[in-house]
């Protein structure tokens, strides 16, 4: 949504992008965007798909390719965030 334009950080509780209060935060919250940057700040490997469990051994170079462009997507997103925290912590 992002890309295409509708997305609209107005509309919800938290923009992630925009509050640099957020990844401080002493909650769980925040937790699922740590993960997400430490993802994108790893070197991936092929063999990082499996650490969501077990996978068809046929599929694992797309699954693995599908990971890739999901997280080069979201660090692309992510680099339209005014919030500095969440640009320090980007490569």
């Amino acid at each position: 949504m992002h890309v295409v334009g509708p997305d609209n950080g107005a509309e919800y509780v938290v923009d992630i992008l925009t509050d640099a209060d957020f990844l401080n935060s002493a909650s769980t919250k925040p937790a699922s965007l740590r993960a997400t940057l430490a993802a994108i700040r790893h070197p991936s490997r092929s063999t990082d798909i499996l650490r969501n469990g077990p996978a068809p051994i046929d599929d694992l170079a797309a699954l693995a390719a599908l990971q890739a462009r999901g997280l080069a997507e979201l660090k692309a997103w992510l680099r339209t965030a005014r919030a500095q925290p969440i640009l320090d912590l980007l490569p």
